[in-house]
């Protein structure tokens, strides 16, 4: 009985053993792949420093910080011509390597289908038909575009399924209220509309994505657009957008 005993212990032992060093070469795969993905996230996005002279009607700050090694959330923002300047931030359905490649497909073709569309609500349905081809695992991307006529600051802005975003004027916030479409790659008839706004000397806009107001604390409330809206207004008020961006990734990291 002890001998059977020991066999049985020594075959559990190996058997473990194979498993763990199964599960290792599995965690080594992934962490390749998530590094993988981690540089084509990053290297789709715009430099700190990519405008130049010719924007100097405005500022702009974006930045992007996984949750994870690597997240859905994209952001991207190119001149159209020498007045027109286009930009759009989103939010891939999906996580990881096909995350990552989704996210590389939809920048390349909006900018690619950019200075032809001219107006965001057709960048939009343009953009949607060409992701719904070939999309067999039915990934998604919500989306928020924009085209800002930086001579006047008249900002049109469409809406795929995104979060609103928040307009900051005469030191408060207020949540504009954005007719949305559907998310793109899901439906490749989907239409959208536009909402024109007019801004002005001093204004700040925001665009995000959930990881903002869905970051959740240890007892699940999550950071919502009210604590949004207060890390914006709180005084004294930021100077440029990237403190308004800095602060409220503050906030975000001391409540989650």
């Amino acid at each position: 009985r002890l001998t059977q005993a020991f066999d049985g212990m020594r075959r559990q032992l190996a058997r473990h053993l194979e498993q763990l060093t199964r599960a290792t070469r599995e965690q080594e795969r992934l962490r390749s792949e998530l590094e993988i993905a981690h540089q084509i996230q990053v290297a789709l996005l715009p430099s700190e420093h990519y405008l130049d002279a010719r924007c100097a009607m405005f500022e702009l700050h974006a930045t992007l910080r996984p949750a994870r090694a690597v997240g859905g959330d994209l952001y991207s923002y190119f001149m159209l011509d020498q007045q027109h300047f286009c930009l759009m931030v989103g939010d891939v359905s999906d996580k990881g390597i096909p995350a990552a490649l989704f996210m590389a497909r939809a920048i390349t073709l909006a900018k690619a289908l950019a200075p032809r569309a001219r107006q965001p609500a057709q960048l939009l349905v343009q953009l949607n038909r060409e992701l719904c081809q070939g999309n067999d695992s039915c990934m998604f991307i919500t989306l928020l575009c924009g085209v800002l006529d930086t001579s006047t600051g008249h900002l049109v802005l469409s809406s795929a399924g995104h979060e609103p975003p928040i307009l900051h004027r005469d030191g408060k916030g207020e949540l504009m209220e954005i007719e949305t479409g559907p998310a793109i790659g899901l439906d490749e008839e989907a239409d959208y509309v536009e909402h024109e706004l007019e801004l002005r000397a001093g204004d700040t806009l925001l665009m995000y994505t959930d990881g903002i107001t869905e970051a959740g604390a240890a007892d699940g409330e999550m950071f919502g657009i009210e604590r949004t809206l207060a890390s914006l207004d709180r005084p004294p008020l930021p100077v440029d957008p990237g403190d308004f961006t800095d602060r409220l990734m503050t906030d975000v990291d001391a409540f989650a």
